[in-house]
């Protein structure tokens, strides 16, 4: 059975089971870099918030041999896991006064992503694009979140720039950012391996000690690649490393600081991201096969 047969096998086995509860709708969704996802969409219309449920990982259940009945109550679970019983109140999106504390911004590429920019407000960074979204708190579930699109920044009659003024502040204030050595990170890891499998070393490699490199990332862990634009923090790093450093771009989760001073160039290690994001990296997680520089002179960055 391929993908497309599986779908439609799968969301007539899920609306039996909730029939009655919602409507399962099969919807293709666009995520970064242009991704389209499979998911299953549970509408119900006394509901705001519509959860949906990507249907990959479940595909992958069948291929490894799962019962389709088994998967379609996995799902049933959790979408019943992933209702919010109490729904919040979305009035605050029509009121620019209240929302102004609440957007932040992610970077995304450019390039990969014209079908989505040509939907949203957004400012453009070097080969990067500056996009922004919401955090809403979900009653009894933490937290969410919503991109800014067109139609709703239309009602607030307010500049882009205005907006990224202040999610510029909103990032440092609510996210923040942090440069950790490599090998604090490395080692954090290798501790993790450890403990699941005893045929790591117990040693950790010294060498990874002397390489000079720091991940870059906000406290979430999560489109900490937007650090790159807190201007503050990154001349906080260059004062205390003595000049310019490259700016890698690991992911759209983080970036990879290394002083300038390095033999390394700029060529070879473009090519070392170039590299990684056609081997490891989820095409989603992509933010660009450029390198950047931190100018300490201009306090400003710059491609590399």
């Amino acid at each position: 059975m391929n993908f497309s047969q599986f779908e439609t096998e799968i969301t007539d086995l899920v609306s039996e089971r909730l029939k009655g509860d919602c409507e399962v709708i099969p919807t293709d969704v666009r995520k970064n870099n242009d991704t389209m996802l499979k998911g299953l969409r549970f509408v119900k219309k006394d509901r705001i918030i519509q959860p949906t449920i990507y249907l990959e990982n479940y595909y992958r259940m069948y291929e490894e041999g799962e019962d389709m009945s088994l998967i379609a109550d996995v799902i049933c679970a959790d979408y019943k896991g992933a209702v919010i019983n109490a729904e919040p109140d979305l009035s605050f999106l029509c009121d620019y006064s209240i929302m102004k504390d609440r957007i932040v911004c992610k970077l995304i590429n450019a390039t990969k992503n014209k079908a989505l920019l040509k939907e949203v407000p957004h400012v453009l960074f070097l080969d990067l694009a500056v996009v922004f979204y919401c955090r809403i708190e979900l009653p009894g579930s933490g937290e969410g979140s919503t991109l800014i699109y067109d139609h709703t920044f239309r009602q607030w009659g307010i500049s882009v720039g205005e907006m990224y003024k202040d999610a510029l502040k909103n990032n440092e204030r609510l996210l923040g950012g942090k440069a950790t050595p490599i090998a604090t990170v490395l080692e954090e890891i290798w501790s993790k391996l450890k403990a699941e499998e005893s045929r790591i070393p117990c040693e950790f490699p010294e060498e990874a000690f002397r390489v000079p490199m720091f991940v870059l990332t906000n406290r979430l862990g999560h489109n900490g690649a937007a650090c790159m634009l807190n201007s503050a923090l990154l001349k906080e790093f260059s004062d205390d490393h003595g000049g310019d450093f490259f700016i890698i771009p690991s992911s759209v989760h983080e970036l990879i600081l290394l002083p300038a001073d390095r033999k390394e160039s700029a060529s070879e290690l473009k090519e070392i991201v170039k590299t990684i994001n056609r081997t490891e990296l989820p095409k989603a997680d992509i933010l660009s096969d450029e390198v950047y520089m931190y100018n300490r002179e201009k306090n400003a960055v710059v491609m590399a």
